[in-house]
């Protein structure tokens, strides 16, 4: 497996337009598919675990209600049942999510937000970028 550097007007990198940036090429490596996998930390033992037929770049984050959140370089935002994983509810966003959400309340009623920028490391290449805030409640 190598590691190079190379410039990053070869990397599909339009927005980029012209600057003088070096990107990595990780050949070798298969980022074509991702795991969501919560942990039992009692036990040190997988509890469950969905595969996503791609990379998730943007983390993951759970409410005290049971639920997990997670978002796709395809632009879904997900939400699954924490302990069991099944899916719950989905989003398709404007860009790829990149970045975990956050949960917050207002007057008793909860909410979940996301930053919605994109991604320029994505192998969803060419990465879509946006400037989106999305507030969705929760029921």
């Amino acid at each position: 497996m190598a590691i190079q550097a190379i410039p990053a007007a070869q990397l599909n990198a339009n927005y980029l337009a012209g600057k003088g940036q070096a990107g990595v090429n990780f050949a070798g490596i298969k980022f074509w598919q991702g795991y969501i996998t919560a942990m039992d930390v009692t036990t040190n033992k997988v509890a469950w675990r969905v595969k996503w037929p791609r990379t998730c770049y943007s983390g993951t984050f759970t409410t005290a209600g049971g639920l997990v959140f997670a978002g796709r370089g395809t632009g879904e935002f997900d939400a699954y049942d924490a302990a069991t994983g099944k899916e719950l509810w989905k989003a398709q966003l404007a860009s790829n999510v990149a970045a975990p959400g956050m949960t917050y309340s207002v007057n008793g009623k909860q909410y979940v937000a996301l930053y919605d920028g994109g991604t320029a490391f994505t192998f969803e290449s060419p990465g879509k970028h946006g400037d989106d805030l999305y507030a969705f409640a929760l029921p």
